[in-house]
């Protein structure tokens, strides 16, 4: 039987391994249930059999956990070994805000606009709201990109989006990446949309690290990182500078660390 809860507007549902191979049991098994939402989660998890198919093997068929914010098109779907719960129960509200939805509303869009995240241990689901949830903050440049952190938190904390194999849009706490004029020039994590400019390829380095390009641009740490780093998207090509360890984190998102200085790139 699967591990079914919710907290508010936000629901998870743990599967075994053998449960998200056998999807279609599953999501019968929670229509079920006496959950409110249980009859709506069902169906989500039926739309997302192959997704949850493809993220137990990542996560070596340990199962998964599907996460999910009702009224939203929000779902996640992390290894066994990772909950977003904690993560998705505090935008909740912000996404219910944004988008106009009383509580009692159920279900709204789920189903539509649904995109997979993260090749790797934290492979996620982000779905089409995701521009909405960024706000706050004081910064007088909202969306500036640094790379002078010494530890990580809300503000280095990324959400990787999978539009092809090889094509990445990467989320922030303000928006999405943008490499400014199609690259060649700044960056900024602030476009509440995947347009072109947010489009990027994920490159896997021989060492470990990745990089990320654009229009034959690379994302660049000025300086390796450290004090007064900020990050460009201006160089055509992979050195030091150009390369990032991708760190996840407990909560399914992850953090870039330079390869130069150790440092982590921060969204202001």
């Amino acid at each position: 039987m699967p591990e079914y809860r919710e907290f508010g507007t936000v629901w998870e549902v743990g599967l075994t391994h053998d449960e998200a191979q056998n999807v279609s049991g599953a999501a019968a098994a929670v229509a079920g249930g006496t959950a409110p939402y249980a009859p709506v989660v069902s169906v989500v998890l039926g739309a997302l059999a192959g997704v949850i198919q493809a993220v137990d093997a990542i996560g070596w068929h340990n199962g998964v956990n599907v996460v999910g914010v009702m009224q939203t098109q929000l779902v996640t779907i992390t290894p066994k070994f990772v909950s977003p719960v904690g993560i998705l129960s505090k935008i909740a509200d912000a996404v219910r805000n944004a988008t106009g939805l009383p509580g009692g509303v159920v279900g709204a869009g789920i189903g539509a606009g649904i995109a997979l995240l993260a090749a790797g241990p934290a492979g996620v689901i982000w779905g089409g709201l995701a521009g909405a949830i960024f706000a706050g903050g004081d910064s007088p440049n909202p969306g500036d990109v640094h790379a002078n952190r010494g530890a990580v938190g809300p503000w280095e904390k990324f959400m990787l989006v999978t539009l092809t194999p090889n094509n990445v849009a990467i989320g922030s706490w303000r928006g999405y990446f943008c490499a400014e004029r199609d690259g060649g020039h700044d960056v900024h994590a602030n476009r509440p949309h995947i347009l072109p400019w947010e489009n990027h390829s994920l490159i896997r380095n021989e060492d470990g690290t990745v990089s990320f390009s654009h229009n034959g641009f690379f994302l660049v740490a000025e300086n390796g990182g450290g004090d007064g780093s900020v990050c460009n998207w201006n160089r055509t090509a992979i050195g030091p500078w150009e390369k990032f360890w991708m760190e996840y984190q407990p909560d399914g998102t992850f953090a870039l660390k330079t390869f130069a200085q150790g440092t982590y790139v921060s969204v202001q």
